[in-house]
This record gives C-alpha cells, sequence and structure tokens, in this order.
C-alpha cells in the first residue's frame, strides 16, 4: 500500500517551525543589540570611574608626600623599636596551665 502524505499537516509543521526559528532569530539578534548598548555604557562608566581613582590617587600621593620622620615625631609619634617586647608564646602557654591546675 502507497503511503499518502497529507499536505495540510506537514505544511502547517513547517509553517510552526520556521515561525519558531524566525522568533529565535528576533530574540537572539535584539539581545546582540542590547548587550552591544549595554557594552558601550559599560565601558563609560568604567572611563569615569579611572578619572575619579587617578584623581584620587594624586590626591593620596600629594598628602603622602607632606609625611616624613620628622613631622611624625611633631604630630607626637615616637620610634617604638627600641623598646618593644615580644611574649613568648610557650611561656604565655604555661603560666595558663599553671593558673588552670592551681585550682584543684
Amino acid at each position: 500500500m502507497a503511503r499518502v502524505i497529507q499536505t495540510g499537516k506537514s505544511t502547517r509543521f513547517l509553517s510552526c517551525i520556521a515561525f519558531v526559528l524566525f522568533a529565535l532569530y528576533i530574540y537572539f539578534v535584539s539581545a546582540a543589540t542590547f548587550a552591544a548598548a549595554n557594552w558601550k555604557e559599560t565601558e563609560k562608566r568604567l572611563g569615569e570611574t579611572q578619572t575619579h581613582l587617578s584623581a584620587i590617587e594624586s590626591e593620596y600621593f600629594k598628602i603622602i608626600s607632606g609625611i616624613d620622620l620628622t613631622r611624625a615625631y611633631t604630630l607626637g609619634y615616637r620610634n617604638t623599636s627600641e623598646d618593644t617586647t615580644y611574649v613568648s608564646r610557650a611561656h604565655a602557654v604555661t603560666a595558663r596551665l599553671s593558673v588552670g591546675n592551681a585550682g584543684l
């Protein structure tokens, strides 16, 4: 028996496939367009941020260039490298254990 192809169903199916493909094409073209526009805005904001950062860095370098050791001494800072003492961790643990055992 010969198989009869129904043209109405196949035409509708192909039309639906063509419509879905066209809709996907429109979606992806729109998404690419919006992404490109968004990229331009992001680049613009990045440039503004870099300009602002440069201004802040130049202000920082201007402030930091005015600080030296004599200015620090006049502001009340002192050199603590001579009178620095460190605590031994082993000594602190031993002291804690002896205090903890004193109550027994």
